[in-house]
């Protein structure tokens, strides 16, 4: 096709159609105002998703590239729209995503003059870019676009930024279609590195194939497995090589690093051979570097020449095409069988299943993190794709979802980007056509959750689960682990209800406290013909477990963080009986992050006055933040540590239990014992009413249990001090 002067900006669109681009993602402004014009008269040849901001269109086109395999597309104006990618531009930069960002700028007569929505974009980007360019001649538009592409998708890919000024625009030029462009020719790795990685990987008897987002990007998934086979080996992967393999393969051992897979890591520490395929060796994933498999030789294969002896010095670096090179060496090595590190690898899967299971037994029947992926991945289907923010709820996914296929999975990994979840969810979803469930938390979802706006305009079916621990969970963890428990600025404290968010966007959403409740609201969502929304509420103080410390090896890996010496304290707080003091005083536990036993309020022999009683268990520097935080609220009067010498303690408990001959008997003598009354008495059961210290309420719990609890009430404790008043 031949097109005679037509105008730069129907350049551009003919070109993103030529090389076969069918969805693009953006928001309009002054200096693009001529390609959304020619986008609107090609509406039939290509679609445009407008999203609420131009850094969720940067992260949707990412998602849509990581679910496709194709070249993501971003458009934007200048200025602020230009500078509003750039998150979005570094994200898809650390994790190799092809990427090609279009944005407009002032006429070429106005650069440099400070003009409105000026900005040298391309100055800006260009730390953060494969290549960019700054087009000032029409007729070097079409070749540019084409040229962009090409390097987006070749090598080790990444994004492009093309800025175009509004006079090339709207400058005319003869335009010829071509053919979608190649990609650009590799490097062939040398035979003599082929057969040394040969050699090596014919002498290993504890052999690991390491596996990254080169690998995952690539396709590699049935050659890696048939290494695996040939050589009898395992197979452990970086956050960005999830979804490569099946977690369903049994060579499998998912990933390794930080908060890795126990297994996996350990699996990876006690190899002789590491065959890493399209893997940086990043600091998340070694460790401390100058421990790393110290006796194990390593093999690298990448495409990009920067990489090898990056962060780790490798025994044999193979540079060139990953895909053939790979290919090569699968073809000349031996069949191997390794028994003995077959046992190993099967005690070493043991021990991590062992330290699951401890974990969920202290979770108790709790919302667990473990529990709700468990009916996550029970519920999707193979072909759900799976997106996240980053924080604890990013790690819990990559130990927890099940992958059956590749592409499955789109989050930041380099980079860390709070806030990239639903963009890239949404761009996921649009890209694949599949069902998408996005994992996040409530402090990264703060962080664009006006993309909701967009899940609902084009009625994506997007699945939002909200980790809801009302904390910035993996910064809190690391305070409580190696900062004493100072939680500066961790406890959120927000009152932002996400059910009404969600109505007031215009979808369904619901709040989730228990396994059941959760199980109920996620086979609902997955169910709903559009995007759905669910608070999910869990403990503030879950871990993501294994974890590396910082500075640390796999020999100082974390596997359990064993409960410090909990005290009971009880604390009277003499409040002044005014419109809003209770509602301050009780949001202060959920602001600093306090997990109460029980509040109780009651009247003094002021009438002016009431008092709050708090108990808790924690350590001594929990009990003095609390009194510290109590003492700082307006129409606090009184803050006191009750001591256990000098006050009295009570409790009311309500306890219904079966009725049966044998039963009645057993209460009555309980009661007699604990002092107990029996209150309520009919053909099916007996309600006792029980008064006194706690451990009195908990010793008669332990008696009347195995009868049949049918339920309880407990008040909460209450306490006065022996020979003064608080109002004193």
């Amino acid at each position: 096709m031949k097109l005679e002067q037509v105008s730069g900006s129907r350049i551009v669109i003919e070109t993103l159609i030529e090389q076969g681009v069918t969805d693009v993602f953006g928001y309009p402004g002054g200096q693009v105002l001529n390609i959304y014009d020619e986008l609107y008269k090609a509406s039939d040849r290509i679609n445009h998703f407008l999203a609420a901001h131009e850094q969720g269109a940067a992260h949707a086109a990412d998602g849509y590239s990581r679910a496709t395999g194709k070249v993501g597309v971003v458009i934007a104006t200048s200025g602020p729209g230009a500078t509003n990618l750039v998150t979005g531009i570094a994200t898809a930069m650390l994790d190799s995503i092809p990427m090609v960002a279009i944005t407009g700028n002032v006429p070429t007569s106005l650069i440099g003059k400070d003009s409105f929505q000026e900005i040298n974009i391309t100055g800006v980007t260009l730390p953060i870019t494969k290549h960019n360019y700054f087009v000032s001649d029409v007729n070097e538009l079409a070749d540019t676009i084409r040229e962009a592409f090409m390097i987006a998708k070749s090598g080790r890919p990444g994004p492009v930024l093309i800025d175009i000024p509004k006079d090339v625009q709207v400058a005319l030029c003869d335009f010829e279609a071509k053919g979608v462009v190649p990609f650009a020719e590799q490097k062939k790795a040398e035979d003599c590195e082929i057969d040394k990685a040969v050699e090596l990987i014919n002498k290993a008897k504890r052999p690991y194939i390491y596996i990254g987002g080169g690998a995952a990007g690539a396709g590699m998934t049935a050659d890696i497995i048939a290494l695996a086979e040939k050589i009898d080996g395992y197979i452990g992967c970086t956050f960005m090589g999830l979804s490569a393999i099946p977690n369903s393969y049994e060579r499998f051992l998912g990933m390794q690093g930080m908060h890795g897979k126990y297994a996996s890591s350990m699996a990876n520490k006690e190899a002789d051979l590491i065959i890493g395929v399209g893997v940086r060796f990043s600091d998340r994933a070694t460790g401390n570097t100058a421990k790393y498999s110290k006796n194990a030789k390593i093999i690298q294969l990448d495409t990009d020449l920067s990489e090898i002896n990056k962060n780790v010095k490798v025994d044999i670096g193979i540079i060139g095409d990953i895909v053939s090179s790979f290919k090569r060496i699968l073809e000349r090595v031996d069949n191997k069988s390794n028994p003995e590190w077959n046992e190993k690898v099967t005690a070493l899967k043991a021990e991590g299943e062992a330290i699951s299971e401890k974990a969920e037994r202290i979770a108790g029947d709790r919302l667990s993190p473990k529990k709700a992926f468990d009916i996550i991945n029970a519920v999707k289907d193979e072909n759900t794709v799976i997106a996240t923010d980053v924080g604890q709820h990013q790690m819990w996914t990559a130990q927890y979802v099940d992958f059956a296929k590749t592409r499955r999975f789109a989050s930041s990994g380099g980079l860390g980007t709070m806030g990239y979840g639903l963009g890239a969810a949404i761009g996921a979803q649009i890209g694949s056509g599949d069902r998408t469930v996005l994992i996040t938390g409530d402090g990264s979802f703060g962080m664009n959750l006006n993309e909701l706006a967009t899940a609902v305009t084009y009625n994506t079916p997007v699945v939002t689960v909200i980790m809801n621990n009302g904390v910035l969970g993996m910064v809190r963890q690391w305070q409580t682990l190696f900062f004493g428990k100072r939680y500066s600025n961790t406890s959120l404290g927000r009152k932002t209800d996400f059910v009404k968010l969600a109505d007031a966007f215009g979808l369904p959403g619901e709040r989730v406290t228990t396994v059941e409740e959760f199980e109920a609201a996620f086979k609902r969502a997955m169910s709903h013909n559009g995007p759905y929304l669910i608070d999910a509420i869990i403990d503030m103080d879950e871990f993501v477990l294994p974890m590396l410390p910082p500075g640390g090896s796999i020999d100082d890996m974390i596997t359990s963080v064993e409960e410090e010496q909990m005290k009971r304290f009880v604390i009277a707080a003499l409040v002044e009986n005014k419109y809003g003091v209770l509602t301050r005083v009780s949001g202060l536990f959920m602001r600093r992050g306090f997990n109460i036993d029980s509040l109780t309020v009651g009247e003094t022999d002021d009438p002016a006055f009431s008092r709050i009683t708090v108990t808790l268990s924690g350590d001594d520097y929990l009990r003095e933040q609390l009194i510290n935080q109590l003492k700082k609220l307006h129409n606090v009067k009184n803050v006191e540590l009750l001591d256990d010498n000098q006050s009295v303690e009570r409790e009311l408990m309500l306890v219904k239990v079966k009725n049966s001959p044998e039963n009645r008997s057993e209460v009555m003598a309980a009661s007699e014992i604990y002092r107990a009354k029996i209150i309520d008495y009919n053909p099916k059961t007996l309600c006792v009413e029980v008064t006194g210290e706690p451990s009195k309420i908990n010793a008669f719990i332990d008696v009347v249990k195995p009868l049949g609890i049918i339920e309880l009430c407990r008040t909460g404790v209450v306490a006065l001090e022996r020979n003064r008043s608080i109002t004193e």
